[in-house]
């Protein structure tokens, strides 16, 4: 077996025989291994990396669309509070401002407008404000109770989080798995003409979202793609 790791170690390429290659990729928070079709091969882009085909324009995306529970979010307001006690607070500024802070995301209205309240605060604060006159702000956010959203609610969002704009809609939403995680399969297509099928898979890997989807879709492909996917434990802490 051959080994070939990228500069960054964010992609190892093992080769498996016959053409065929296992990927082990790492999409933001999330760390998993697929099969790659053979004439097909894995550019990795930080938050995305895409399978894409060698002799067509066809490729498979994914996608890391960030926090989708409670601790998630927690986790990532406890990672901007710390950034800002220790002085950097325009980096605190980024990483809030680039939180989803979607209704989807949120299983009640009043939670989702008590936390959107609180977020904007912080969000909109000038940059080079002590961290003592936000403090108390954040402890808010982080105390502020939150209940977990259906995956159904949240997947329905995602084709438009992607891009995909209102001459699309929904053909079907069905529940997956893959291994011991939640996840679900989406198809859209055109409203009027029900051409150009679109298909996603939305997974719930800890308490993250990760988003697999294809552009100018091969099925096959992207049906053995999503049927070789592997998680590392690790993905999910």
């Amino acid at each position: 077996m051959s080994r070939h790791t990228t500069p960054t170690l964010l992609l190892l390429l093992l080769i498996v025989g016959c053409g065929r290659r296992a990927a082990e990729v790492r999409v933001g928070a999330h760390r998993f291994r697929i099969e790659v079709p053979r004439g097909w091969r894995v550019l990795q882009q930080g938050s995305r990396a895409v399978v894409r085909a060698d002799s067509a324009e066809k490729q498979i995306v994914f996608t890391d669309l960030g926090p989708a529970r409670p601790a998630a979010f927690r986790d990532e307001i406890r990672h901007a509070r710390e950034l800002w006690r220790s002085g950097r607070d325009a980096e605190a500024l980024t990483l809030l401002r680039e939180l989803p802070v979607r209704r989807e995301l949120f299983a009640w209205d009043a939670e989702h407008e008590r936390f959107r309240s609180l977020w904007e605060t912080l969000a909109s604060a000038p940059r080079g404000q002590p961290y003592e006159a936000v403090a108390a702000t954040f402890d808010e956010l982080i105390a502020a109770g939150l209940h977990p959203a259906p995956l159904d609610a949240i997947a329905s969002s995602v084709p438009a989080r992607l891009g995909e704009d209102d001459r699309y809609e929904q053909k079907s939403l069905d529940m997956h798995r893959i291994g011991e995680r939640e996840a679900m399969a989406i198809e859209t297509w055109r409203k009027l003409s029900h051409v150009d099928p679109r298909r996603c898979l939305v997974i719930l890997d800890g308490d993250r979202i990760l988003a697999m989807h294809c552009e100018r879709c091969d099925d096959k492909a992207f049906a053995d793609v999503a049927a070789s996917l592997q998680f590392a434990d690790a993905s999910r802490t």
